[in-house]
């Protein structure tokens, strides 16, 4: 990975995630706010994954693998001339799960930077985990990426158990630099081209557009781009957002978080009202449930999410 893609990387997820004294990031939650990390939602980790369901759809789990779409990705791999998750294949990966989400995810998340992460994700399937260069001899194929990915096969089933993620044996890194301009270059004429998702109102185009959509997605949009040090100290505004809800009550987004349904809120989400249902001290049972359970050895999400999804 170039100098400058990483940097960008890693200076966002400091920012949002993590501890700018310090210039690090915390893989799960702050220990003090408990708050941030790479699990915040929206940040660092966005919706339409190339292989894990949206934060919303999902009830909250968007960290194991889902079965039935990396079934879909391997179909697709499967179609391809050289068999391979080239970049044609991650587009219609891209596309499905884009229009998917569109149709039955009303809190869709789709600002600029997390909509670049999360399309950034499908050209850095062939060009990270292929073994060896992709384009200069290196192959995307299904041993490498299902290995990175966590992906195994239970053949009796047919569904892919979520496995610990590991480096493929005889496997090695690209020996030439993919930087940002490479990588937004693929995203915007190889991945993004096959399903023009709206930014920053996917809902638009959908049945899902309405005034309270709109409110949670600017809620979320500042969420995104609040610095994690600042998380926690939004409460001088509680009292304007109680008076703006009660106003805005007979549109229909009474009881929710600026328009957000709780079960859209990660508990890493930087949000004045804590200790509400949703607010990141008590998110409610089905996402907590969910939430930072990595148990491997599983199969997790072998149909389609409903809509809106009965989380239990």
């Amino acid at each position: 990975m170039g100098a400058d893609l990483s940097g960008l990387l890693a200076t966002f997820a400091v920012l949002t995630d993590g501890d700018i004294a310090t210039e690090s990031w915390y893989i799960g939650t702050n220990p003090n706010s408990k708050i941030g990390g790479l699990n915040r939602h929206s940040t660092v980790e966005a919706d339409v994954s190339p292989n894990r369901e949206d934060y919303y759809l999902g009830c909250g789990d968007n960290h194991h693998l889902s079965s039935r779409l990396f079934r879909q990705n391997v179909a697709y791999a499967a179609e391809d001339p050289d068999k391979e998750f080239s970049m044609s294949v991650m587009g219609k990966q891209w596309a499905a799960n884009a229009k998917y989400s569109q149709d039955n995810n009303p809190f869709l998340y789709f600002f600029p930077f997390p909509s670049i992460v999360s399309l950034g994700a499908y050209p850095f399937y062939p060009n990270f985990f292929s073994n060896g260069t992709y384009g200069a001899g290196g192959v995307a194929n299904y041993e490498s990426i299902s290995s990175i990915i966590g992906a195994q096969l239970n053949e009796e089933t047919g569904e892919f158990e979520y496995v610990p993620e590991r480096w493929p044996e005889n496997w090695y890194r690209r020996d030439t630099e993919y930087g940002a301009v490479a990588a937004l270059t693929d995203l915007l004429t190889e991945i993004y081209p096959q399903y023009l998702l709206p930014m920053p109102l996917p809902q638009i185009g959908s049945d899902n557009l309405d005034v309270a959509t709109v409110l949670c997605n600017v809620q979320m949009g500042l969420g995104s781009i609040t610095p994690l040090a600042l998380g926690g100290q939004e409460a001088s505004i509680e009292a304007g957002v109680t008076w703006a809800l009660g106003k805005l009550a007979p549109l229909g987004i009474n009881n929710t978080v600026l328009g957000c349904d709780t079960k859209s809120i990660s508990p890493n989400f930087l949000t004045s009202n804590e200790t509400v249902e949703g607010g990141p001290l008590n998110p409610p049972p089905s996402v907590v449930k969910n939430t930072g359970n990595n148990v491997y050895n599983k199969v997790y999400f072998t149909e389609t999410p409903s809509s809106p999804p009965q989380c239990s």
